[in-house]
């Protein structure tokens, strides 16, 4: 009997992280489901056994917005999996206004890049053993909106914002995801670990949903087909994380919403010298860990 590849996930609990994990599941994964919510985990496990009743799945609690959970957590996910066939940093946030972690960053920017980052950066070591592993990052085309990426983003507090504020600033968040991701795909080519960054389009997960206005709007939209159901926003994801043809495909930024296709790149996008001084910065802000030895060839 053949062993049963597994995916660990991160936001699984609910939107498109979950469709990722019930659909991997009905293809024959084993799940891997890392939250902070341990009756929304249950409720999740229990979805994808009604799914895919074959599929081992396990829960694993890490609370983004507590930078010593994700490094808590990390050991574990290790010691569960000895094997990863895939790791999707799926988990984000969208904050209508500002909110300050105990770690002392806003907490947009550590949910959605700085303990994305740090976790992945610490299972590199073991995902590095596997006969190959792919790193699949949930962006957005939102990181247009992410303004300028200077020396001091990670450290500087942003001024408090309102909705106007809030969406530009989860955009700059998105960039840093695209810019890290392309950055780390340099840093492991050659190795048997992919990394690319998708955007699944406009989808109805509740990350908006900040007023009762907002989230009937929402809900309209995916009615008249304007917004997708998270099923359809996941499919890029599934496809990424299981798909042959996907396997090769490294350093990419993959967008399922059409017409921005046409748009050009950004320049900080291809601004390799850029990427690996924000990814050098990461490592000393989050403290020296497995990549802070790791350099482009």
């Amino acid at each position: 009997m053949s062993k049963r590849p597994s995916a660990v996930i991160t936001g699984a609990t609910n939107g498109i992280g979950q469709a990722t994990a019930i659909e991997l599941a009905r293809r024959g994964f084993d799940i891997g489901i890392i939250c902070r919510n341990p009756k929304k985990g249950d409720e999740t496990k229990a979805l994808i056994a009604s799914a895919a009743p074959e599929a081992n799945v396990t829960i694993l609690l890490a609370d983004y917005c507590d930078l010593s959970s994700v490094r808590a957590v990390a050991p574990q996910i290790v010691e569960t999996f000895p094997m990863i066939d895939v790791f999707v940093n799926n988990a984000g946030i969208h904050n209508p206004e500002q909110r300050i972690t105990a770690d002392g960053f806003d907490e947009m920017l550590q949910v959605n890049y700085l303990a994305p980052f740090l976790l992945t950066d610490l299972l590199l070591p073991h995902l590095e053993k596997q006969d190959r592993c792919r790193i699949v990052n949930v962006g957005s085309e939102a990181h247009r909106l992410g303004g300028s990426v200077g020396d001091g983003v990670l450290t500087t507090i942003p001024k408090a914002y309102g909705t106007r504020g809030a969406l530009a600033y989860y955009g700059k968040t998105k960039l840093l995801d695209v810019l890290w991701t392309l950055e780390l795909a340099r840093r492991i080519d050659g190795t048997k670990l992919t990394a690319n960054t998708l955007c699944p389009g406009m989808v109805n997960t509740g990350l908006f949903d900040e007023s009762s206005f907002t989230k009937n709007l929402s809900n309209l939209f995916v009615r008249v087909g304007l917004v997708r159901t998270p099923e359809r926003g996941a499919r890029m994801s599934i496809w990424q994380a299981s798909d042959p043809a996907a396997e090769e495909i490294n350093g990419r930024f993959l967008t399922s919403t059409a017409p921005a296709k046409l748009l050009p790149t950004r320049r900080v996008v291809k601004d390799k010298t850029r990427q690996a001084r924000l990814y050098d910065d990461t490592v000393k802000l989050l403290e020296p860990v497995a990549s802070s030895q790791r350099s482009v060839s």
